[in-house]
């Protein structure tokens, strides 16, 4: 029973282990930043200030983008509020609703702090989204991920991840 147990026990490891080896670090140099995003994903990356990801054979536009430059010179949670009421407008402008479904000040791995905004979206497509806003060297940063929830079905282990494991380049 014993030696059933650890071939069960070192199989889940090596699941678990190959998972964790999917992820591919992307480093902007230019916008003081790095994320790791699930392998063999397409980048965007012609605009340095504005890098876009999706998986092979995902539908035009990003399923991940990520913004640097400047932004309004006040508290975090200001430039969060008004970063998602832009996002919300702009859902608004498409026929679609998005509510906002939890908001969480976190710590990125390196250390700053940010905010991330969980939203739903309503409407044709269906969908959801999370929005990380954090400052990186005196520049506002915004990492966008949404889709519709075909999109997040596939891809939202990896979405996920991804916002969990952006970090500052600035030691």
């Amino acid at each position: 029973m014993s030696q059933r147990c650890s071939i069960v026990c070192s199989a889940l490891v090596a699941l678990a282990l190959a998972g964790a080896a999917q992820a591919e670090p992307y480093v902007n140099a230019s916008g003081g930043w790095s994320v790791e995003v699930p392998e063999g994903w397409l980048v965007d990356d012609v605009d340095p200030a504005f890098v876009e990801f999706r998986p092979p054979g995902a539908r035009a536009g990003a399923i991940l983008g990520v913004q640097t430059g400047s932004g309004p010179n006040e508290r975090l949670e200001i430039v969060a509020t008004l970063v998602v009421g832009g996002w919300q407008r702009a859902v608004s402008a498409t026929g679609s609703q998005a509510e906002v479904t939890s908001r969480e000040p976190v710590t990125l791995p390196s250390g700053e702090a940010a905010i991330v905004v969980s939203a739903t979206v309503e409407g044709e497509p269906r969908g959801r989204a999370r929005i990380l806003v954090t400052r990186i060297a005196g520049q506002m940063v915004v990492l966008t991920a949404e889709g519709t929830r075909e999109d997040w079905r596939r891809h939202g282990a990896g979405l996920d991840a991804a916002i969990d494991s952006f970090a500052s380049l600035s030691p």
